[in-house]
C-alpha cells in the first residue's frame, strides 16, 4: 500500500484476497470421499446365505481352519466380510475353496464378477468356473490393462477391488 501511494497510485476495491481465487478443484479433490463403484448390472448370485452366515447352497470345500462371515470386518466398519482361514493342509489353490451355487449362464451374454479382497499376509487368490465354460481357470490381467495375465491374483493387507 505504501509503495502504491509513493508511486502516486491509489488502490480501489474492498477485497484484495478472495476465496473465489482459490483452486476449488484441487481443494474439493483432497476432501472428497472415496467413491466405491457399484455393480454394472443385476446380481444373479444370491448373497443372502453369505450375509446371514448360513452358507446355504454354498459349498465350503477343503475349508482349512474355517470359512465364516465376520461382522464389521468388511470394506466399511459396519459391513461383513467372508473370512477364509488357511491351515497347514492349504498349500494348493484347491485346498481352500468357497463355491457358489450354480448360476445360469446364457450364451452370448457378458458377465462381470467384482469383489473386494484383502489378506492378513501377502497371498494369492483366484476364481474358477464350473460347467460349460471352456476355460475353467481363466488367466486374466487382474488389476490393470497391459499387465501380466496370470492364474491367480496377489492379495495384500489393503482392500483392493477385483
Amino acid at each position: 500500500m505504501r509503495a502504491t501511494k509513493s508511486a502516486g497510485l491509489t488502490v480501489f476495491g474492498h477485497t484484495l484476497v478472495w476465496h473465489s481465487n482459490q483452486n476449488a478443484s484441487y481443494l474439493n479433490g483432497i476432501i472428497a470421499p472415496t467413491v466405491i463403484p457399484g455393480s454394472s448390472g443385476t446380481n444373479v448370485l444370491d448373497l443372502t446365505p453369505i450375509k446371514s452366515g448360513t452358507f446355504t447352497g454354498w459349498a465350503r470345500n477343503n475349508p482349512g481352519k474355517g470359512i465364516t462371515t465376520v461382522a464389521n470386518a468388511g470394506l466399511t466398519s459396519t459391513s461383513s466380510a467372508i473370512q477364509l482361514e488357511s491351515s497347514a493342509s492349504s498349500s494348493a489353490a484347491y485346498n481352500l475353496q468357497l463355491t457358489s451355487p450354480n448360476v445360469p449362464i446364457v450364451d452370448g451374454h457378458n458377465y462381470e464378477i467384482s469383489f473386494y479382497i484383502k489378506s492378513d499376509v501377502a497371498g494369492k487368490g483366484r476364481i474358477s468356473f464350473n460347467g460349460s465354460l471352456a476355460n475353467q481357470y481363466p488367466y486374466k490381467d487382474w488389476f490393470s490393462t497391459g499387465g501380466t495375465w496370470t492364474e491367480a491374483f496377489e492379495t495384500t493387507s489393503s482392500w483392493q477391488a477385483s
